[in-house]
């Protein structure tokens, strides 16, 4: 066994009631095994079994300490960072495991207990809906609901909690993913499947197929939206259901104000509060569109069934095809430039395959037959386009986040912000377009020797999803502004102004204006 001994930190332990200790590093430490801690004269002592790969004496070993205090009524989790040296408990000079806290974010600490986690995931998910990340389904929740709109208000009632119910089951089912995939010991967070190129490639490949369908290239026979279909029948339902769904695919890699906090919380808590939280957050996200599909009263508004309605719906086509546009940029940014020559044959080829189904001709079944053929084709493309293949990070190696990187900026006296970004991140675009890259704030930076640095998540990155559970998130975007003296960085919002953030800057490099 190994002892993890802390002294001098000037932390109570005692008050504590539950400690654990994780290891950076695979090897020393079993990651499941039991671990028992106790207080000594201040000392806190942490036994915990050895791991496969033995530590060796003088040998570092870094973690993060998992503090639970419930001493104020509620539940507070904290994480410290530590690193020890292996050695003898009880030698001679210092404690045999020397521990270092990294620098707390400058922030008001909050006690978060589930009711608030609750709380705070219900009116992130309400403010979702106003997030950019949602804009690239406006399209499909606008068509829904003018189509709600044209029938009984019973039928509206119907799809408007089928619509619910999408998105409900569909924030469990991610739920229940990620802990599945963190209790296997995965460093993913929210917004994680989108790090994986062929799930940016089926999303992609589905905006291209609703949006050829949208205008009329081809028909199915069902329906993914709710469109062409009367309100009584059941794959009316089964596209309602299909949009929520969708909605929340597309829609969750972002996070919204308050939501972090929830989702964060959510993260380290047993199952059942995780899936409470996530509950909540769809509550929130489908609540807006589910009185709008039961109340009569706005469907007033709108003109009589007519031609209208088949022009709204080609016209709708184009927020789809602009949305598979910006996947694939995205994907631009994951794999490699084979792979995304693939990729492109593989949209042009079923697109191809989809408007010759749709063909009137004497044979259908040489028309099937045919389709069926470069149908299959642009599948076999799309599947290699998906295969692993990343490309270097985009940016310079000098201007890559790291840690490290971090600690040696600030101990050449420079103060330091720090953008946790992913390429399929909207609302971090949007941030960086209106509020980190303008002149105003570029300038800022120079005048006061800032470095900027980029934490890009685009693709699976354990340190910086550690880095993320840090400071409370489990997602980007996440802005920090370190100073150049010691103390810890100022956490942003994760809704940007240019104003914000040169304000933000003036107090980094001014003390006394911290409390502006």
């Amino acid at each position: 066994a190994l002892t993890l001994s802390v002294a001098g930190s000037g932390l109570d332990f005692g008050r504590a009631d539950e400690i654990w200790f994780a290891a950076h590093d695979w090897g020393p430490v079993a990651p499941s095994g039991e671990q028992h801690w106790q207080v000594e004269d201040g000392e806190l002592l942490v036994t915990m079994p050895a791991g496969e790969a033995p530590i060796a004496e003088g040998t570092p070993l870094d973690g993060l300490l998992v503090v639970t205090d419930g001493s104020s009524g509620g539940s507070m989790t904290r994480g410290f960072e530590v690193s020890a040296i292996a050695g003898v408990v009880g030698s001679e000079g210092p404690s045999a495991a020397v521990t270092t806290q990294r620098d707390a974010p400058v922030s008001p600490e909050v006690d978060v207990t589930l009711l608030l986690a609750i709380g705070l995931a219900l009116l992130g998910g309400l403010l979702l809906n106003l997030m950019p990340c949602v804009l690239p389904v406006l399209s499909i929740k606008a068509l829904s609901l003018v189509q709600h709109a044209t029938g009984e208000r019973h039928q509206g009632v119907r799809h408007g909690l089928t619509f619910a119910a999408g998105v409900l089951l569909t924030f469990l089912a991610l739920a229940g993913l990620l802990i599945a995939l963190r209790t296997g010991g995965a460093a993913v967070g929210w917004g994680f499947q989108l790090q994986e190129p062929a799930v940016v490639i089926a999303l992609m490949m589905l905006m291209l197929v609703i949006g050829l369908n949208l205008s009329g290239v081809f028909s199915i026979g069902g329906n993914l939206a709710g469109v062409g279909q009367a309100m009584t029948e059941k794959s009316g339902l089964r596209g309602t259901f299909a949009t929520g769904v969708l909605a929340v695919v597309v829609a969750s890699p972002c996070t919204a104000p308050f939501m972090g906090t929830a989702l964060g919380f959510a993260l380290t808590r047993p199952p059942a509060e995780t899936m409470a939280v996530f509950a909540a957050l769809a509550v929130g996200f489908a609540l807006p569109m589910t009185l709008l599909s039961v109340s009569p009263g706005w469907a007033k508004r709108l003109p009589r069934p007519g031609p209208w309605m088949e022009r709204l719906r080609n016209a709708l086509a184009f927020p789809l095809y602009a949305t598979a546009a910006w996947l694939l940029w995205v994907l631009t940014q994951q794999v490699g430039d084979t792979q995304l020559a693939a990729a492109l044959a593989g949209g042009v080829t079923v697109a191809f395959g989809l408007w010759w189904l749709g063909q009137p001709l004497r044979r259908p079944h040489v028309r099937r037959l045919t389709a069926s053929v470069f149908l299959a084709a642009g599948v076999g493309f799309l599947v290699f386009a998906g295969q692993n293949g990343a490309t270097a990070p985009a940016t310079p190696a000098s201007d890559r986040w790291s840690a490290a990187q971090v600690e040696a900026l600030r101990a050449e006296g420079r103060p330091v912000l720090v953008n946790f970004t992913a390429a399929w991140c909207i609302t971090c675009k949007v941030n960086e377009r209106v509020a980190l890259d303008t002149a105003a704030v570029r300038a800022a930076l120079d005048r006061h020797r800032i470095a900027y640095l980029k934490g890009d998540w685009t693709q699976r990155d354990a340190a910086i999803t550690r880095e993320l559970e840090r400071f409370g998130r489990s997602g980007v975007p996440l802005y920090l502004l370190y100073p150049a003296r010691p103390g810890g960085p100022e956490v942003l919002p994760q809704l940007l102004t240019e104003g914000l953030v040169l304000q933000a800057i003036e107090r980094s490099v001014n003390p006394s204006n911290r409390g502006a």
